[in-house]
């Protein structure tokens, strides 16, 4: 860690504590029996409920489906080396909110050494916007799969194509994985080399 000697002078522990509420995601503090020990403010908005509501919840109830993912990142980072593991390969990590309901997350855990005690640092960041955009996606994606006619979707810098429909499949003869290494020139029977 680095500090300015200057700024760090009378400043450590206001300062520890205004990054941390300053901090988006929302950052919780679990104990070897997986119970939380410290939540902030900010971050306890996820969860619909205040912070010191969450003193002394096990993350199994916080955190569905993420239990595991916990655990783990809590394993690994007892090697030599401190590590954080990051969920986002995992699907359906959701944080349990008040009312019930789910919100899905990103995981990611850090250890935290202090003397003998071992605790773990959760890192749980709100996805909805990325979910709620994938979803859309995979909608439109499907409404032009239904199309009979081609859709070709190409990179503006490459030129490549990034997306075709079943519709160009039919139309081309070509796999969507060979049309995704062509360019529109390839396809275009006018196209012709000038070597």
């Amino acid at each position: 860690m680095a500090v300015d000697t200057a700024f760090a002078e009378g400043h450590d522990e206001a300062f520890a504590w205004a990054l941390l509420d300053a901090a988006s995601d929302t950052i919780l503090v679990i104990d070897r029996s997986d119970r939380v020990v410290f939540a902030h403010e900010h971050g306890a908005e996820l969860f619909g409920q205040p912070a010191a509501a969450l003193l002394g919840s096990a993350i199994e109830d916080l955190l569905s489906g993420g239990v595991r993912t916990v655990q783990r990142g809590r394993r690994e980072a007892q090697g030599v080396e401190p590590a954080v593991h990051a969920s986002r390969d995992e699907p359906e990590l959701r944080a349990v909110r008040a009312d019930g309901s789910g919100v899905p997350v990103e995981v990611s855990t850090c250890p935290l050494p202090i003397g003998d005690d071992a605790f773990t640092v959760v890192t749980l960041r709100d996805i909805s916007a990325r979910v709620r955009a994938e979803d859309h996606l995979r909608r439109v994606l499907h409404t032009l799969d239904a199309s009979d006619d081609g859709v070709f979707i190409f990179d503006a810098d490459s030129l490549r194509y990034s997306y075709v429909n079943e519709g160009a499949v039919r139309i081309t003869g070509y796999s969507p994985a060979e049309l995704e290494t062509m360019t529109p020139l390839h396809l275009n029977a006018d196209a012709h080399d000038t070597d």
